[in-house]
């Protein structure tokens, strides 16, 4: 039989494993998994410090942050076709400052990617032999060791940075980044097929209003956040 697995609304934080997967494994090809609305935070592993990848799986409004791996995949390691749509994944880090990647994709699989920001992580944003799609929306800090297919050929921020806050927790045990109102990732989204539509809702619960922004949270007036901008 095939298994499933449905996280919602979730904190997974300050877990570590010795081998794969800090906070999450999903070790079986035939297993799916969903994650929605939730923060993978301070988790660490040799490989895969977030989330190891075995199946198909789907993110979405979910933040990725301060995870770290001894080698590879410190916000997560893939092996089966992942979809991440609206999520953040920023200030994740490696000890392997040769082949070190915040979303590592193993050879003849993908990452697909809309409405994302990816950027900030050492060493390296995003690597491995396997590609990541991209489909609108996205803002990915350094593209230099990743397999980049460009699906709509517009739409995509690629080698440049989003403009967000430092971390706030806004009431939430992990906390999440805002984008400010001057950042790229404004009005920025996009929707495609079935999997890939903008949310109605972030992370937080809250509306998205009109065309949706890039990541996880929506920008709005009166968030009431100190809006330092984080750093390359």
């Amino acid at each position: 039989s095939t298994a499933s697995v449905l996280i919602n609304n979730s904190t997974i934080s300050d877990n570590s494993a010795e081998n794969y997967g800090g906070a999450v494994v999903i070790s079986s090809a035939d297993a799916t998994a969903s994650i929605n609305n939730s923060s993978i935070i301070g988790n660490s592993a040799f490989v895969g410090g977030g989330l190891f990848i075995s199946g198909t799986t789907y993110i979405n409004n979910t933040t990725f942050t301060d995870n770290s791996v001894g080698l590879v995949g410190s916000a997560l390691f893939n092996m089966a076709l992942t979809w991440i749509s609206n999520s953040t994944i920023v200030g994740n880090t490696s000890k392997d400052v040769g082949d070190g990647a915040a979303v590592y994709i193993n050879s003849e699989t993908s990452v697909e990617l809309i409405n994302t920001i990816l950027q900030g992580n050492d060493v390296y944003d995003c690597g491995g032999d396997g590609t990541i799609s991209v489909y609108g929306g996205n803002i990915i800090g350094d593209t230099e060791h990743c397999n980049i297919d460009q699906k709509v050929g517009e739409g995509d921020y690629l080698d440049q940075l989003a403009n967000l806050t430092t971390m706030q927790d806004n009431g939430l045990p992990g906390g999440v980044f805002f984008i400010l109102q001057d950042s790229l990732g404004i009005d920025a989204g996009t929707s495609g097929d079935e999997f890939f539509v903008c949310s109605l809702t972030d992370q937080l619960g809250l509306e998205r209003v009109g065309i949706c922004d890039s990541g996880s949270v929506e920008a709005r007036c009166g968030d009431g956040v100190t809006q330092t901008t984080l750093g390359e």
